[in-house]
């Protein structure tokens, strides 16, 4: 008998972690558009669209609880210069807090913040970039959110860009 509640306990605790593995990691791909695409040059901010492709990685350490990477591929004016488009790449370690993580419309706030890159063989700013974010997970696979970006000029750069990002993920 106690070999058969040992059997049965170790499949159960093994079947409970093997589910709690499976939980605890998810990946989000998405895209988003901004439509508040801030650069500022000599004379003042200009306004500029901007488009925005992410993945993230989240592991999650309690059921509201969550961090993670994200990278942001972005296009966007220079930030030194009114000379055109130019791809930028934001590489963010984040955390993430999940108000209600059972149920079918899920708000979470997130913060995440690393190093934003820009490529150009002349103009190769790199930023330290601030990144806030709300939104809502439904049916526990769509993201809609709203993401701010504040890159801030810690290594010569003349000026900064700021954002706000609407974006549609789904999550693996």
């Amino acid at each position: 008998m106690k070999r058969l509640i040992s059997v049965f306990a170790f499949i159960l605790v093994a079947t409970a972690i093997n589910a709690q593995t499976a939980r605890d990691i998810k990946v989000e791909i998405g895209a988003g558009y901004s439509p508040f695409y801030f650069t500022y040059v000599d004379d003042g901010y200009n306004k500029q669209f901007d488009v925005a492709a992410y993945a993230e990685g989240r592991y999650y350490l309690t059921d509201h609880f969550a961090v993670g990477a994200k990278v942001d591929f972005k296009t966007g004016p220079s930030v030194t210069k009114n000379d055109g488009y130019l791809p930028y790449l934001d590489v963010l370690a984040l955390a993430e807090y999940n108000l209600l993580p059972s149920k079918a419309v899920n708000p979470f706030i997130s913060l995440g913040a690393g190093p934003a890159v820009g490529f150009k063989p002349y103009n190769t700013p790199v930023l330290l970039s601030i990144s806030p974010r709300v939104g809502l997970e439904l049916f526990r696979h769509l993201r809609l959110s709203a993401t701010a970006t504040f890159p801030t000029n810690f290594v010569g750069v003349d000026s900064t860009y700021f954002d706000a990002c609407f974006c549609v993920g789904f999550v693996f």
